[in-house]
């Protein structure tokens, strides 16, 4: 810190030189003036004053007094320069005056400032920087949570397993570091095997339908003692020592810095999760490691919501739109039954009713038009079951019926009341805006086949074979 100076007279003083030149500015009208009168005081003198001599001196003390003057302007006009510069955003600037006055003070204040608002300054752009660094840290946790809260979304939406899989594994690329992720799913065919079900970034395209087999190869091996151990398994510059089994995974991701996340459900290793980088001195930080588990349970859930929700078809029997019997329902009834007839040597007959033109009408009218005709017609089935016979909604356009007990001609006679009745109430009802052209065939067992299988894909080839044909009873 600089202290404060008493102004004195002293010859360190800038007053005391601006006295002293002030002094001698008046020098040169005084000795004009002693010229004038200089035959008055010669006289009183009884001397008289030498006019070059008078002019020599005052030009002496004009000079003098000049100089002083000048050695305080031209350090103000060179410290006025400096200043300038500095306020322009030139910190370095230093102001050079070697003085011990009130002008070596001003420029010593001067660079004091300058130092310190060069610091500020500096300080300045380090928290911008921070602040920067902070707010992109920030936008990216704001990314992946939003994404994690969208694969919630997902998942409670009920979507398929599939977009569900694909669309978190997308989102697994806000997280800082991950480059690229694939995710491998264990065959349900084949234990032993790993597929890749969806991958994003760099391994979208070199991973397509990528196999891993756990008894074949490095990379096997690898996997199966991340599946024994359930551990996730992270490389980057943290490890020092990479095994001959990683490194071979390295080669193949053709990635630096990788981690594998097992994916689990009920105590089973059903997945694996990779995910990596090309950084150089790249190390995952915790937050990402937290993220990563959290996309990867809800892996886990959704491949768990998946099951049970198949688990829950195969026990659901009635179909939520007709209320008919359900695919399959019907499958199994018509297996049961033909194993009955086969036993006790009696008919059993399947027919297959097929609305052909139903994309058409949908599309036209719009669903709730289209779902109100298959409600009519389901309606109309229904009525005209016997207590044996099970009815059921096969697809968005199709139904099926199993007829016990009786062979393909009486099968094809109940067949043609059927369709009458269809054409019949259909035609007449003012909601169903454009006529419903129904197809029907008839299989039976034994002649058309001996079980389930059989019997239904006899029914769709024959549909099959007569897309052209409109309103008609196959057998």
């Amino acid at each position: 810190m600089l202290k404060a100076k008493k102004i004195s007279l002293t010859t360190k003083s800038l007053r005391y030189v601006l006295k002293i030149s002030f002094a001698l500015t008046f020098v040169i009208p005084i000795l004009v003036i002693l010229y004038v009168f200089s035959d008055y005081i010669s006289l009183l003198a009884s001397k008289k004053i030498n006019f070059t001599f008078i002019v020599l001196v005052s030009i002496c003390v004009a000079y003098g007094g000049f100089l002083l003057i000048k050695q305080i302007i031209e350090p103000l006009i060179r410290m006025s320069n400096d200043a300038k510069l500095i306020a322009n955003g030139d910190y370095t600037r230093r102001i050079k005056i070697d003085r011990e006055d009130e002008l070596g003070d001003l420029g010593a204040a001067l660079n004091e400032i300058t130092s310190k608002v060069k610091d500020n300054m500096q300080q300045l752009n380090v928290f911008g920087q921070e602040a920067q660094r902070t707010n992109i840290q920030i936008q990216n946790r704001i990314l992946v949570l939003s994404g994690i809260l969208q694969v919630s979304n997902l998942i409670t939406q009920g979507l398929s397993l599939d977009e569900i899989l694909s669309s978190t594994v997308e989102k697994m690329q806000a997280i800082p570091g991950c480059e690229a992720a694939v995710l491998f799913s264990k065959s349900e065919q084949e234990r032993l095997n790993y597929k890749v079900v969806c991958a994003s970034g760099k391994l979208a395209k070199s991973l397509f339908n990528k196999q891993i087999f756990l008894d074949k190869g490095d990379i096997g091996k690898l996997f199966l003692k991340i599946i024994e151990e359930k551990k996730v398994l992270v490389l980057d510059v943290s490890r020092k020592k990479i095994t001959k089994d990683e490194q071979a995974l390295i080669d193949e991701l053709s990635l630096r810095n990788i981690i594998l996340i097992p994916i689990v459900t009920k105590q089973e290793v059903v997945g694996m999760l990779i995910i990596g980088n090309n950084i150089e001195d790249f190390f995952f930080v915790q937050e990402s490691m937290d993220f990563l588990n959290i996309f990867s349970k809800q892996i886990s859930i959704a491949i768990e919501n998946d099951a049970l929700i198949h688990r829950v078809k195969q026990l659901e029997t009635r179909d939520a739109l007709t209320g008919l019997y359900n695919e399959n329902f019907i499958i199994n009834y018509l297996e049961d039954e033909i194993k009955r007839a086969i036993m006790f040597q009696r008919p059993c007959s399947f027919l297959d009713l097929e609305i052909i033109n139903f994309r058409d009408y949908r599309q036209q009218f719009g669903d709730i038009t289209a779902e109100k005709a298959l409600k009519k017609i389901a309606l109309i089935i229904k009525d005209e079951l016997s207590p044996v016979e099970k009815a059921g909604r096969f697809n968005s356009n199709s139904f099926a019926i199993v007829i016990p007990e009786k062979n393909k001609k009486q099968a094809k006679e109940k067949a043609i009341k059927l369709k009458r009745l269809i054409d019949s109430l259909l035609s007449n009802d003012k909601e169903i805006m454009l006529p419903i052209i129904l197809n029907i065939a008839v299989s039976e067992n034994p002649l058309d086949g001996v079980n389930a299988n059989e019997l239904i894909t006899k029914a769709r080839e024959l549909l099959s074979g007569s897309k052209e044909s409109k309103g008609v009873i196959l057998a």
